[in-house]
């Protein structure tokens, strides 16, 4: 009964005390916490499509009836549409970070060598605003993430920022539950 109601558990025993019980943590390790709920970045706001995007949705998604049903609605279809173009926009910025030094680094090689015809000088001054475009965005996701303002403060890169981020984000999480039985 235990399995079909709960699924496959890991437990540990944590050492007693005075007590003659010992406590038990439970881990339940398939879990489903239903959908991710809708996180805004408010890095969004400064990308040319972003008023676009929201506004071709808007008017797209036709609904009727009373006032907060529209809206709800409205903005359901709209939640829907950011993450999608979160995706293609944002989506894999690591990947495309490291593509885009890779690419720099290689012309950077060929002009040591042989010089860079003017369509590649050009070239490598778009690969380079998007690298910077790309690690402005990643830079205001993570102030976002942190609500810090280390950030602006220069120190975005150090050990101590990326620790708290991360003890944050441990912390915020529920891994397991411990019940105790007195």
């Amino acid at each position: 009964e235990w399995l079909e109601l709960w699924g496959a558990c890991l437990v540990w025993v944590l050492p007693r005390d005075v007590s003659d019980h010992c406590p038990l943590v439970v881990k339940n390790s398939n879990n489903d916490w239903g959908p991710k709920p809708f996180r805004f970045n408010n890095h969004w706001m400064v990308h040319k499509n972003f008023k676009k995007v929201v506004e071709d949705r808007w008017r797209e998604k036709e609904v009727t009836g009373w006032m907060g049903f529209v809206l709800k609605e409205k903005l359901r279809g709209l939640n829907v549409r950011l993450k999608e173009w979160n995706k293609v926009e944002f989506g894999n910025a690591e990947g495309r970070m490291k593509k885009l030094v890779e690419d720099i680094q290689d012309l950077d090689v060929r002009g040591e060598i042989m010089g860079l015809a003017p369509h590649e000088v050009n070239l490598r001054k778009a690969l380079c605003e998007d690298f910077w475009k790309l690690q402005k965005f990643k830079e205001a996701s993570i102030v976002q993430r942190s609500r810090s303002k280390w950030l602006s403060q220069g120190d975005a890169n150090s050990k101590f920022f990326h620790r708290c981020v991360l003890t944050r984000k441990k912390r915020n999480s529920i891994v397991a539950l411990m019940v105790c039985l007195f």
